[in-house]
């Protein structure tokens, strides 16, 4: 049996959370684990399992792996000569053959799928999505551009600018010295979610609240209540994991977001308005509580916010049953008190150009 080397991009912070789910999938053999990336190698058979992963952002079919990627700017010449020389056939067969079975995409018109088809047998359309860690002097528009510029005059392939356009997309993540290069194995990136139909400012990643979910340990018919539900993504996730979600939020307008992304995502949740310092269920009647708190970047952390999170606090505390576990993502997390459970975990994470914490309350019983 052949296997294949892929790599998931992940939030920094939740690598070794990313990690474990890959794990789990048979065929699958996690090899490394590092700053947002995830490492392994797959059997033929198991890769299109990776495209049920929940807590990446995306995964990719590893083509290359570039040593010397420096800070200077000679580094962009230097990728532009990897680019002319790398060979994607292998890759791009691959990834080909995985989306025969993945389905068209959503809303997807048979003329599209056929133009698809005739581009795939021709000349390919092609984006580039990089990033690096640390300071370089240069950036990613222009390792964009030097990796375009290698790709077409290596392969005669054409350049889109736009990803939605293009029929595979390459990944150019510079982690210190080495440029890890990868081809998408999916059409679209694993973190769009497909519900995600209403958006406001500052909704969750998915990925982020699958984790979330998994730290809280929340599993199929347990009640779980998201008091501040914004766009319904914790919410959603929870539901699609069998979970039976309730929330609510204090703007109308995320009410009726989550309801229609509940609604895209086929899945019954529960939402209304409210105040998440007072909330009108009975005590100890939630099993499992995950919310997205506000924090410093929607809010000022000032004495009106402390005085919200001593509320909400009292008020999660006041509704979780006996045994259960509350995970809250915050920017403020010195401002969180819930009697009598103690802290299991503060993860931090990046965030919206911010560090915000995963902080994991438990029954000290």
């Amino acid at each position: 049996m052949t296997t294949q080397r892929i790599f998931a991009l992940t939030t920094r912070g939740l690598e070794g959370i990313s990690a474990d789910e890959i794990a789990a999938l048979p065929g699958v053999l996690v090899t490394a684990i590092a700053y947002r990336r995830v490492a392994a190698t797959v059997s033929d058979g198991a890769l299109r399992s990776l495209l049920s992963l929940r807590t990446v952002d995306d995964v990719f079919l590893e083509a290359a792996a570039w040593p010397d990627i420096g800070r200077p700017r000679k580094a962009l010449a230097r990728l532009r000569d990897f680019s002319a020389r790398l060979d994607l056939r292998a890759a791009t067969v691959v990834c080909a053959a995985v989306r025969t079975t993945e389905g068209p995409p959503a809303n997807a018109t048979s003329a599209a799928i056929t133009s698809d088809a005739v581009r795939l047998s021709g000349t390919p359309l092609f984006s580039v999505t990089p990033s690096f860690v640390g300071k370089r002097n240069y950036n990613t528009e222009e390792i964009r551009e030097a990796v375009a510029a290698g790709i077409e005059a290596g392969h005669g392939w054409r350049f889109s600018a736009l990803d939605d356009e293009a029929d595979f997309n390459l990944r150019v993540f510079i982690e210190h010295q080495t440029a890890f290069v990868g081809v998408r194995l999916a059409r679209r990136p694993l973190h769009e979610r497909a519900y995600k139909q209403s958006h406001l400012a500052g909704s969750l990643k998915p990925p982020i609240a699958v984790a979330m979910l998994h730290l809280a340990d929340v599993r199929a018919g347990m009640s779980l209540l998201d008091p501040c539900c914004g766009a319904g993504t914790i919410l959603i996730e929870a539901a699609l994991l069998g979970a039976v979600a309730q929330g609510g939020d204090c703007d109308p307008a995320a009410i009726e977001a989550t309801r229609d992304n509940g609604s895209a995502g086929g899945v019954s949740v529960a939402a209304q308005q409210w105040s998440a310092a007072a909330l009108p269920l009975v005590d100890a009647s939630m099993e499992r509580i995950v919310c997205n708190l506000p924090w410093g970047r929607q809010v000022p952390t000032d004495a009106a916010l402390a005085r919200f999170y001593r509320n909400a606090c009292t008020e999660m505390r006041r509704v979780l049953a006996r045994g259960g576990r509350i995970a809250v993502l915050t920017s403020a997390p010195e401002l969180l008190h819930f009697p009598a459970l103690h802290c299991e975990r503060h993860i931090e994470i990046s965030l919206f150009g911010q560090n915000p914490t995963i902080a994991l309350y438990a029954s000290r019983d």
